[in-house]
């Protein structure tokens, strides 16, 4: 049966997406659960269509048949060499519905879009956390294994990925390199961005059940909460303080270490 292309019958029941064939609403479905149900007869890798295993394939028989036009380098796949070359001329052709901030890719725009829906589909067989991307979740397995390969050079302070330590160095230079397009306000992270963003919309869906205040993001909420529990997770290592919020310990721990801002602009 075929359907007018405006017609999409088929829902998600996790983000809305619809579709005309109910086939290609399951294989979506897939994006949320994580489900890969095809495999690589050579690796074993999994996938969630016969497509991406076809796509797969071309790396064990090394076709590449697809070359660069600014740098030369091949690739496997026409479709790979249009997202490739998009770190050339710079084009971001897919637009956050939300907040209008562009990526080159589409699975980068769906990985950003759940910092407006909060959805978090991979979640950790050890504790109750829930993740937006794989590569967070397996960032993250390595806090139950302790496995910490990069250190601060400034206060020592470890991390399991490259990419915590460089937000980290952040609280030693004061950078903040997401800004709002609304207002002045700057960030150091883009998730923070995101949920600073949600105050401009006027969506306030987390209430405080002590004093009724609303808030935009359930992280907001939690540091709220504090106020009525006294709670001080963030302890200083050198002398014992403790404070409600991690930006609070990062402005103190400089009151041990005057010369951070010299040696890290050094």
């Amino acid at each position: 049966m075929k359907f007018h292309e405006s017609f999409k019958p088929y829902s998600c029941s996790i983000c809305g997406k619809s579709f005309t064939q109910q086939h290609s609403m399951k294989k979506h479905m897939r994006t949320h659960t994580g489900e890969k149900p095809v495999s690589c007869e050579t690796c074993g890798k999994k996938f969630t269509t016969r497509h991406s295993l076809s796509t797969h394939n071309k790396i064990h028989t090394g076709e590449k048949n697809h070359e660069c036009e600014f740098c030369g380098r091949r690739f496997a796949h026409s479709f790979v060499l249009r997202t490739h070359k998009r770190t050339h001329t710079g084009e971001k052709p897919y637009k956050c519905n939300v907040c209008n901030t562009s990526f080159a890719t589409s699975s980068s725009l769906r990985v950003h879009s759940r910092t407006h829906t909060l959805e978090r589909p991979y979640q950790c067989d050890t504790c109750p956390k829930n993740f937006t991307t794989k590569c967070a979740l397996n960032a993250h397995y390595r806090s139950h294994t302790g496995e910490k390969r990069f250190q601060c050079s400034v206060c020592g302070k470890r991390a399991g990925r490259a990419a915590d330590l460089r937000i980290h160095m952040r609280s030693h230079t004061g950078e903040k390199p997401y800004g709002c397009d609304k207002c002045p306000k700057r960030y150091h992270t883009s998730s923070n961005l995101a949920v600073h963003k949600r105050s401009h919309l006027g969506i306030k869906e987390h209430t405080c059940v002590t004093c009724g205040k609303a808030f935009g993001d359930a992280r907001t909420l939690k540091t709220h909460c504090r106020i009525h529990t006294g709670e001080k997770p963030y302890n200083c290592k050198i002398c014992g303080k403790s404070f409600t919020q991690s930006g609070q310990l990062s402005g103190h721990r400089k009151k041990h270490l005057p010369s951070i801002a010299t040696s890290v602009s050094d």
